[in-house]
């Protein structure tokens, strides 16, 4: 049983691989279709329509209350019913822990000014994983504010707004 609590593609893609090891997949997510996020890339009907065509099981609009050995309690979001399905195991696809050990190890240790380092900031999982998306934005603003001065209310670049009176 796979438990979606993130609602983009990684829990299909790992349901899809337990299938091609020949295990019987539930997937259960408290959302109202399967991975929801990706009707933003329309991808989400194509990403069910797959999971169907696979066997998967799919239990949407639930959550899990309780996990013992060798089953599953599901409750319905809606508050109408439990639900116990036997399982040999879960995955979790849920709360992501940022992995800042580098950021930590360098600003904490490191004699960075003797380096030539002027600076040392965090971006994209280094605060939490995230989307791909999330991390190229992110990636691209450093880049693009890098050297830029920064005003008094910490923005580093200027984005003037016209405006046309009478409109």
């Amino acid at each position: 049983m796979i438990f979606d609590d993130d609602g983009y593609y990684m829990a299909s893609v790992l349901a899809e691989l337990m299938v091609a090891e020949g295990r019987e997949t539930w997937l259960v997510t408290p959302a109202v279709v399967v991975a929801p996020w990706s009707e933003y890339t329309l991808e989400q009907h194509v990403i069910e329509q797959r999971l169907a065509d696979l066997g998967v099981r799919m239990l949407v609009r639930h959550t899990i209350v309780s996990v013992d050995e060798g089953e599953v309690v599901t409750r319905d979001g809606l508050g109408r019913c439990d639900r116990r399905i036997a399982c040999a195991g879960v995955i979790g696809v849920t709360a992501r822990i940022p992995d800042d050990d580098l950021w930590l190890a360098l600003n904490g240790g490191v004699e960075l000014e003797g380096a030539g380092i002027r600076s040392l900031q965090r971006i994209g999982d280094c605060y939490g994983p995230g989307l791909i998306a999330a991390a190229v934005y992110q990636g691209h603003k450093y880049v693009r504010e890098l050297g830029e001065p920064v005003d008094g209310d910490g923005v580093p670049f200027l984005r003037e707004r016209h405006v046309i009176e009478g409109s």
